[in-house]
């Protein structure tokens, strides 16, 4: 006679691990942009924006509501970016390039989900309108916490001695 143990498969007493890339999309930064732009459907996009920082890679989804649904779709595909104007020009867009009130630039050239409005001009400008500001500061600083106080206790200055 054979006997089966029955095993405990709750999801609270087991050790549940996710995939590598979810565990990769954990340290990530969010944030929102609008398109700088003269047309009111293209500026009026809804936008999000993620940065990762293992490869400093961004990625742009527009998130569209349709009913009961949501959906993300790929807007600006996922690749390692230059800036293409100021004084960081043909430098990689880093971490601290994403602040709010800053402009990113992306050429249009290689991006196939953009719509034809904005494919016609040889760059868009995406301006960021919000940062998920903890996640970015526990990438910034990370090891630093005397920098971190210092960054905090004068209310988002940065100093640099």
């Amino acid at each position: 006679m054979r006997v089966h143990l029955r095993r405990n498969r709750r999801l609270h007493e087991s050790n549940v691990f996710g995939s590598a890339s979810e565990m990769l999309f954990a340290n990530k930064v969010m944030f929102g942009v609008r398109v700088l732009s003269r047309n009111g459907r293209d500026a009026n996009r809804h936008l999000y924006a993620f940065y990762l920082p293992w490869d400093n890679s961004i990625i742009v989804y527009e998130y569209r509501q349709l009913g009961n649904k949501g959906s993300a779709l790929p807007f600006v595909k996922r690749g390692v970016y230059l800036n293409l104007k100021g004084a960081k020009i043909g430098q990689v867009y880093t971490l601290w390039d994403i602040v709010v009130g800053r402009t990113l630039y992306f050429r249009t050239d290689k991006q196939e989900s953009l719509p034809s409005s904005l494919k016609e001009k040889p760059v868009i400008a995406l301006r960021v309108t919000s940062v998920e500001e903890e996640a970015q500061h526990n990438l910034l600083f990370a090891g630093n916490f005397l920098f971190l106080f210092l960054y905090k206790y004068y209310g988002g200055i940065l100093l640099f001695l």
